[in-house]
């Protein structure tokens, strides 16, 4: 390799540097903004909570809502007369409502924290 093309690899490597740096604070700076614009309140964080809380105390991932929601029906409303269950959603032979929990390892880590 000749002095010339090692000299210009030597002096395009800090510009390279440079710019990256610059699109990283950028990209720092345009997200750090967003967060601070965005509201962060969740309506159902108090279950999250509780449901993180109830698979600490009992090791069992919670997978039905109705001791925590009061939209639900009565446990003795006939099969006919419920709401249609939500996708992936289904209603026991009890009568209560079963969902999968997607989200038990947030749930656990909120409840931890």
């Amino acid at each position: 390799m000749s002095d010339s093309m090692q000299t210009e690899l030597v002096t395009t490597r800090p510009r390279i540097d440079i710019a990256l740096t610059v699109v990283l604070l950028l990209a720092a700076a345009v997200l750090s903004v967003s967060l601070c614009i965005r509201t962060h309140a969740a309506e159902d964080l108090g279950y999250h909570l509780a449901f993180g809380e109830q698979t600490l105390q009992t090791g069992e991932i919670v997978t039905e809502y109705q001791d925590y929601v009061y939209l639900l029906p009565a446990l003795d409303t006939p099969a006919g007369e419920r709401p249609e269950p939500g996708p992936g959603c289904r209603y026991d032979a009890q009568g209560r409502y079963r969902f999968v929990n997607a989200n038990w390892g947030t749930q656990v880590g909120l409840a931890l924290a």
